[in-house]
């Protein structure tokens, strides 16, 4: 599984690049959603902001975009980026959508896909965009080790984060307390400033590679899952408003 999302209805949505299946995380029941019968190969998805529609990015098939409609599951429109593979999506308030491509280019789109207008081409894979609690701030995670901060209106860069050694997986943002973390394939989550930019604090884990992180709800610990199969607890601060 690649792309993973909690939907309207509180269930786990899972991309797989063949099928999306459903988790029922109270029954432990899985379920077919939607299978493509090869039409494309789901990788990453993301739901409407009126939780209406899910968005979903493919690989191969000119790395389509396509909106589902959540009632009929029936196709309502698709876009073609011209890229091997969409590596990863994400809604931003106002009902725009964002992606990132195998390529390294970041598109920008609207809810119905009308026009995609890139604002970031770099020649390293984006893995992951992360998205501020506000909307206001989009970390643009590529394959090396660089992470870009972005004001999403003006899609000005705030901050060029360096120090990872290896892919950016996941960025997650604390705004209560001015800090973004970050994991990565050089085994690491880091914490830096939103202010100045710079890197406040280094854990290294012993996963090997770390595929995938997520902050607590009280922003005091990360969650790690590692290329060792294994999810990790790492205490990133010690209060949790600053």
């Amino acid at each position: 599984a690649y792309g993973i999302r909690v939907g309207p209805d509180e269930k786990i949505y899972v991309a797989d690049w063949n099928r999306i299946t459903r988790i029922d995380p109270v029954l432990g029941t899985v379920e077919v959603w939607l299978d493509p019968g090869g039409q494309f190969s789901p990788k990453v998805l993301d739901f409407s902001v009126d939780l209406t529609k899910m968005y979903v990015g493919s690989i191969s098939q000119g790395g389509n975009v396509y909106v589902i409609d959540l009632q009929t599951l029936e196709i309502k429109t698709s876009a073609a980026t011209g890229s091997r593979a969409v590596r990863t999506l994400a809604v931003l308030p106002g009902a725009r959508i964002i992606f990132g491509t195998e390529e390294g280019i970041v598109f920008e789109t609207n809810s119905d896909l009308d026009i995609l207008t890139p604002i970031l081409d770099r020649d390293s894979v984006v893995l992951r965009l992360g998205i501020s609690e506000s909307g206001r701030l989009v970390a643009v995670c590529r394959g090396d080790g660089i992470t870009e901060i972005l004001n999403a209106e003006t899609w000005e860069i705030v901050h060029r984060l360096r120090e990872n050694k290896g892919g950016v997986w996941e960025a997650m943002f604390d705004e209560v307390n001015g800090v973004v973390h970050t994991v990565g394939t050089d085994d690491s989550i880091r914490t830096f400033d939103l202010v100045s930019g710079e890197q406040t604090n280094m854990i290294g884990s012993s996963q090997g590679y770390v595929w995938s992180g997520a902050l607590s709800e009280d922003r005091r610990f990360v969650w790690s899952g590692g290329h060792d199969g294994t999810v990790k607890k790492w205490r990133v601060g010690d209060t949790a408003i600053r």
